[in-house]
């Protein structure tokens, strides 16, 4: 019950902000790659970035399923920010001391929720330090 209540906080501080900042330069060439045919946007993403088109490939879906709107784009981020909080929980649940604890520090604090809404592939890096740590 603990952990659903403090994932549920997480997300709330997480979309709470999405509308809040404008849009950057890296979120404004996402949003455009995203907003093309599924094929124009692999050949844009092999032509324009480093980072492996996983990340496109599931905002590309996500936003052609919630729309595109800055609140739907962002939200995709939010959820597997979100969804990291739980994550976490699990990777550290040995001593349950230790998992609450680091579980209560990491839902609130300011650089998971801040990073969370960053929408380009690097956003979700913090995804990939919990699962690697």
């Amino acid at each position: 019950m603990a952990v659903a209540l403090i994932t549920l906080l997480a997300a709330s501080l997480r979309f709470a902000t999405l509308g809040v900042q404008s849009v950057g330069l890296d979120e404004s060439l996402t949003m455009l790659h995203v907003n093309t045919s599924f094929g124009a946007m692999l050949s844009h993403v092999a032509r324009s970035e480093n980072t492996p088109p996983l990340y496109f490939v599931l905002v590309w879906a996500w936003t052609h399923v919630f729309g595109h709107s800055v609140f739907a784009f962002r939200s995709f981020s939010a959820v597997l920010g979100s969804l990291t909080v739980p994550l976490l929980y699990r990777f550290v649940a040995v001593r349950r001391t230790t998992a609450y604890a680091t579980y209560r520090f990491l839902a609130p604090h300011a650089v998971p929720v801040t990073v969370g809404w960053l929408r380009r592939a690097f956003g979700d890096r913090h995804a990939d330090i919990v699962v690697q740590g």
